[in-house]
């Protein structure tokens, strides 16, 4: 059996397979519905997050899925302790826990209780902000942070039972939190004007752009066996500006020394994408190949740890996420 990739769009849930060196479309699910985040247990069963809609599981990617939690969800995630402990966050700004694996779920209330909270909004009208991204500590299962699109960094020491308002210096428009695996001290951050590092578990923050040209940073995946190195996609300006002519003129980055500095991946890449580069992973059984998808609906395979691109697909929907199962 060859190589496959689920892929959340903003139309379903699109299988891929390589098979004889090429790729096709094997399957889809959840057609219509826009797909934001997915996510993979250990047990091979899924996840999804529909903004607007809520959670839904599946024991496979062609479903059948059932909705488990009825709420607008922006954020969802694993957690690498214990994956029958579920996150989801949603807006406006509270999050979810499961401890059965996504099946059921319960209002975290302490995060809407927070002092900032009510100063949380987002630019979109009308201007309600969401709980966006988690992530996770090695060695400390519970640890928990959240990351708020708009409001900063929350932190729990207790799985999610209390939160405190934490970290200093990073931009409070937050879409991604990530802690380097071999080094928790290191984490990275994405944000609406920039990439941010922490080498203190997040309670300091600085901002680390040399060599990135474009500042409304999204995705952001490190090579699990040398976290050091590190990609990001961002665009040239906010969603505001991706109606012009140029669109999001989007490119990949890379850091080979935990985010200090980046250079532009472009061989076999356009100079700039129209679309934004949303879907972005490392694979985790041959880590010198990347994906990367687009708001076009154009699929990339980078090879060599991104020195090297090509297209593999294209007439997609937009891709918002890339999954790769184990098997």
């Amino acid at each position: 059996m060859g190589r496959k990739l689920y892929l959340g769009t903003d139309s379903g849930i699109v299988v891929l397979e390589r098979s004889n060196g090429s790729w096709s479309k094997t399957g889809s699910a959840l057609e219509g519905k826009f797909v934001e985040k997915l996510e993979l247990a250990p047990d091979g069963s899924l996840l999804a997050s529909l903004p607007r809609d809520g959670v839904y599981k599946a024991e496979n990617p062609l479903g059948p899925w059932r909705r488990t939690l009825e709420a607008d969800v922006r954020g969802l995630a694993i957690s690498p302790h214990n994956p029958a402990n579920v996150f989801a966050g949603t807006e406006p700004a509270s999050a979810f826990r499961s401890i059965n694996g996504g099946d059921t779920w319960e209002e975290l209330t302490a995060v809407k209780e927070l002092p900032g909270a009510p100063q949380w909004t987002f630019p979109v009208p009308p201007h309600i902000a969401h709980v966006r991204t988690f992530d996770f500590i090695p060695g400390e299962p519970q640890t928990v942070f959240a990351g708020i699109e708009v409001g900063g960094l929350i932190r729990s020491g207790n799985g999610g039972d209390t939160w405190e308002e934490h970290g200093e210096g990073v931009y409070e428009d937050i879409h991604y939190i990530l802690t380097n695996p071999t080094n928790p001290d290191v984490m990275y951050s994405t944000t609406g004007k920039g990439f941010y590092r922490s080498l203190d578990k997040a309670r300091t923050w600085e901002f680390c752009n040399k060599g990135m040209a474009n500042y409304y940073t999204h995705p952001v995946v490190v090579r699990p066996e040398n976290p050091d190195v590190v990609y990001v996609g961002a665009a040239a300006g906010s969603p505001n500006t991706f109606g012009g002519p140029q669109g999001a003129a989007a490119q990949i980055y890379r850091s080979q020394d935990a985010g200090r500095s980046w250079e532009t991946l472009n061989n076999g890449l356009p100079e700039r994408f129209h679309g934004m580069v949303r879907g972005l992973i490392v694979d985790p059984s041959s880590q010198d190949i990347l994906y990367a998808g687009t708001s076009d609906g154009e699929l990339y395979q980078g090879d060599e740890e991104g020195d090297r691109w090509s297209l593999i697909m294209k007439d997609l929907p937009a891709v918002w996420v890339i999954r790769i199962p184990s098997s």
